[in-house]
């Protein structure tokens, strides 16, 4: 591990040239433009709880194991635990990352059938003036 660089500047640089895909959970959120709060806990709640995305992914605990901390309603009181807060930033990138993507399929197929039902407004037209 090195010494922090002397100016702001050469962090940048330098976290830039280590980790050149930086995304931030509250952003991609807000740039959703389906979330109101974006606190982490609201984010997590909205992912968990609403219908356009607690039903796009699913995860689960490994319990045979013991790692049950976050099951249910025990996981409320972990919230501001590190290991939990970074469980509940995962899940939200994770199911933005989703919805986006369904978005992006969704939009494209409504593309899809515009040009279909323009294509088959033609073909309407032109068989009409066959027949004349």
């Amino acid at each position: 591990m090195a010494p922090l660089p002397p100016t702001y500047a050469e962090f940048i640089k330098d976290w830039n040239d280590r980790f050149p895909f930086t995304f931030d959970a509250k952003v991609l959120a807000f740039k959703s433009m389906a979330f109101y709060k974006t606190s982490l806990g609201d984010e997590y709640q909205k992912c968990s709880q609403d219908d356009k995305f607690k039903n796009n992914l699913r995860f689960e605990y490994d319990e045979k194991n013991g790692f049950c901390n976050y099951v249910g309603e025990a996981a409320l009181s972990h919230y501001h635990e590190a290991a939990y807060d970074a469980y509940m930033t995962g899940f939200v990138f994770a199911h933005i990352l989703k919805f986006k993507e369904l978005d992006t399929i969704k939009y494209a197929c409504q593309e899809q059938i515009k040009a279909l039902k323009k294509d088959r407004k033609a073909i309407v037209e032109i068989n009409k003036q066959m027949k004349e």
